[in-house]
């Protein structure tokens, strides 16, 4: 869904093409190239962008989420525009934190963090994809195995992990996979596998974990039903809801659900504390 920023940028790119530039505005300046690291004091860096119509600002995510990526010394915030964040990292750790982890919300909303690239320029930065866990139910044991999660894991994007048990069974209540998910594409609702006998089919259905929020009309994350341009959001009947949410209680969450223990959203998606906080424009 465009804004009416991002059209008046795109009108504006097009007005740059048709420059003619004078001889004194293509002569070139030798500028003093120096790395974000440099500059911070070797301090790691990274963007993030807030999928949401409200206006994040600096110190409400700082008060949310900065001790969730630097328990100890947290985290330097500043505002880019357009609901974009450059974040800086008081402790080790906490950019690869916060850029292999999550999926992040902020007050159910997506917040995306990608590597801060100091060659870039902020338009060419690209919030496309997040981590997630998905568990794959109704599968049979026979193929509750890591070959088995790394098809299903490719399928639905780029497999990262495949959860095992100690002696390396991943036989459980479901097939639990950590995929690199392209946001740019509908959430898929499951799989459908092939049968141990030629011409059977067995549809397995998804549930991701720490979900935020999503659109139940397109399967889009990034925007809510209200905010679509595709379809009706009044239809009752939807090609997805809530039932794609689950929020971990179990063991194998213990070191996330630590992180979050202000509580979970209704709808399964983690809630931070500071949301009212945090957002401005409601």
């Amino acid at each position: 869904m465009a804004t009416q920023g991002a059209k008046g940028e795109a009108g504006l790119h097009g007005l740059m093409k048709g420059l003619r530039l004078t001889e004194e505005e293509e002569s070139e300046v030798q500028g003093a190239w120096r790395s974000g690291a440099k500059e911070m004091g070797k301090v790691p860096q990274a963007v993030g962008k807030l999928f949401s119509q409200k206006s994040g600002y600096a110190d409400g995510i700082v008060r949310a989420i900065g001790k969730v990526w630097c328990l100890e010394k947290g985290i330097r915030c500043k505002e880019l525009g357009d609901n974009l964040f450059l974040f800086s990292f008081l402790q080790p750790g906490g950019k690869r934190r916060a850029i292999t982890e999550g999926p992040w919300d902020f007050g159910g909303d997506l917040l995306v963090v990608v590597d801060f690239d100091s060659t870039m320029k902020l338009e060419d930065l690209e919030f496309n994809y997040i981590s997630i866990w998905i568990r794959v139910l109704d599968l049979p044991f026979g193929l509750m195995n890591v070959e088995t999660g790394k098809a299903i894991g490719d399928k639905v994007g780029e497999t990262i992990e495949v959860e095992t048990d100690q002696d390396g069974s991943a036989v459980g209540r479901y097939l639990r996979i950590k995929v690199r998910l392209d946001i740019r594409k509908p959430l898929r609702r499951g799989v459908t596998m092939e049968g141990e006998n030629k011409g059977d089919k067995i549809w397995c259905r998804f549930q991701y974990e720490f979900l935020p929020n999503f659109c139940y009309t397109c399967g889009l994350l990034g925007h809510v039903d209200k905010e679509c341009d595709e379809g009706d959001w009044r239809v009752k009947e939807k090609q997805f809801g809530s039932w794609l949410r689950v929020a971990p209680t179990t063991r194998r969450s213990q070191s996330v659900s630590r992180k979050w223990s202000e509580g979970g959203s209704p709808g399964g998606s983690r809630q931070l504390r500071n949301f009212e906080d945090g957002l401005r424009g409601t």
